[in-house]
C-alpha cells in the first residue's frame, strides 16, 4: 500500500488516500480514502470500534481521479464522510458514524 496524501479535516478527523494497485493487482477497487472519525457508538465484537474511540473507517474506489476528488472534498468539508457510504468497505459502520 502507498499512501498518496494524508491530512485532517477542518472537523478534526484525520484522512489518508491510498493505493492498494501495487499489492493487489486484481482487486476492483484499488484506491482508498481511510478516514479516522471517532465512533459514535460502540459495536459487538472484537476488534470492533467502541465508543469515543477512533476507528479506521474506508471508503473504496476503482479510479484514483474519483479517490481523490472524494479526498480533497473531504479535506475542505465540501463533503462529510456520509455523503460516501456508497463506497463504505464495511456498511455497518454507517450507524456508528
Amino acid at each position: 500500500m502507498k499512501i498518496l496524501d494524508k491530512g485532517t479535516t477542518p472537523d478534526l478527523i484525520d484522512i489518508v488516500l491510498e493505493d492498494w494497485s501495487g499489492d493487489y493487482p486484481t482487486i476492483e477497487n484499488q484506491y482508498v480514502v481511510a478516514t479516522f472519525p471517532t465512533a459514535k457508538e460502540s459495536m459487538d465484537g472484537y476488534f470492533m470500534p467502541r465508543r469515543g474511540q477512533k476507528f479506521r473507517c474506508a471508503f473504496e474506489f476503482k479510479k484514483i481521479e474519483d479517490a481523490n476528488k472524494a479526498f480533497y472534498k473531504l479535506l475542505n468539508s465540501i463533503i462529510t464522510i456520509h455523503d460516501l457510504t456508497d463506497h463504505l468497505v464495511r456498511p455497518e459502520y454507517i450507524e456508528i458514524m
